[in-house]
């Protein structure tokens, strides 16, 4: 009996040392898939975090060209304004040129018909005295 009892309390043994192990072995391989889903969260969260940046990056570039094209339409409507102002102040002047100069003509001619006229006048006044003269030697 004894025997039997010794088998009995080796057979409960083993039995308990196969269960902690199985034990073990089960809370290894818990422990294990614990750590795989965390990694597998990390590497998505990681993954997510990366796609983020890349959207984030990719916003601020569009964001980036909108305002550079802006800033190039408004210096291309700066310069259009300058450009026209330009225009529009070399117009005046070549009018006011022009004016000028068409005046000056004008005074010009008017200067030369005034010269023909005191020319004309001054050959008169001194036909009256070659006259005059010529009627007085004559009367003498």
């Amino acid at each position: 009996m004894r025997e039997n009892e010794k088998r009995g309390a080796n057979s409960k043994a083993v039995v308990g040392e196969i269960l902690d192990k199985q034990r073990q072995q089960a809370a290894a391989e818990l422990k294990a898939a614990v750590e795989n889903v965390r990694r597998e969260e990390g590497e998505k969260a990681a993954a997510a975090r990366q796609e983020a940046v890349r959207m984030a990056l990719e916003a601020a570039g569009r964001k980036a060209e909108t305002e550079r094209r802006t800033a190039i339409e408004a210096v291309n409507a700066a310069n259009e304004r300058k450009t026209q102002a330009m225009i529009q102040r070399a117009v005046r002047a070549a009018e006011e040129r022009t004016a000028a100069m068409w005046q000056q003509g004008v005074k010009s001619v008017e200067k030369a018909e005034t010269e023909q006229k005191n020319l004309a006048i001054e050959r008169a006044l001194r036909a009256e005295d070659a006259l005059r003269v010529a009627e007085a030697k004559a009367a003498s």
